[in-house]
């Protein structure tokens, strides 16, 4: 079912990818899958992304924390999840105040696509020039690919090349943002 909600965000289906997920959950809990609901804020945050529901996402990124706890590395996730969703409303105060409280060392998570994502939105906003630089060293030779967490909550969150964009124009360097863009 999540397979089957991403590819209706994908395409803009987004009442389809919500009625997916609810079904999603619901066969998880008659499992009594341990992870399911974790698994489907995940999803829920990146369903409220693609359907540019801000505010909703706003208030999701504050139960995220909860589940994002339970996360390896879950204090970064916890933080920088909520830094994107500040970063999209284009909130830079909150945006700077969530990302700040992201440990030392674990910005940007330099192993992991899908991290990396997370963390651009917000550095590109309000992130310095070396933590920009870096993510958009990091993301380059993934420029020709998407974001996708696969195996669990199953997301597409664009292409990489819409990250390196915003990270282009955070460095001042307009020809490349374009070129991406």
């Amino acid at each position: 079912r999540l397979l089957r909600a991403m590819r209706a965000l994908i395409h803009g289906r987004f009442a389809e990818a919500e009625s997916l997920a609810a079904e999603a959950l619901r066969l998880g809990q008659e499992a009594e899958d341990q992870q399911v609901e974790s698994c489907l804020n995940v999803h829920r945050e990146g369903q409220l992304r693609a359907a540019e529901r801000h505010p909703e996402m706003l208030a999701q990124a504050a139960v995220g924390r909860q589940y994002w706890a339970s996360f390896g590395l879950g204090a970064s996730w916890q933080w920088v999840s909520t830094a994107l969703a500040c970063a999209r409303l284009e909130d830079a105060e909150q945006t700077r105040r969530y990302l700040a409280l992201v440990p030392p060392g674990m910005l940007p998570a330099t192993d992991n696509v899908y991290a990396m994502f997370y963390a651009a939105e917000p550095v590109a906003l309000v992130g310095s020039a070396e933590q920009a630089e870096q993510l958009y060293d990091l993301l380059l030779p993934s420029a020709d690919r998407d974001v996708v967490l696969g195996m669990t909550q199953l997301l597409w969150e664009g292409p990489v090349q819409r990250l390196l964009g915003l990270l282009a124009v955070r460095l001042g360097r307009w020809d490349e943002a374009w070129k991406y863009f």
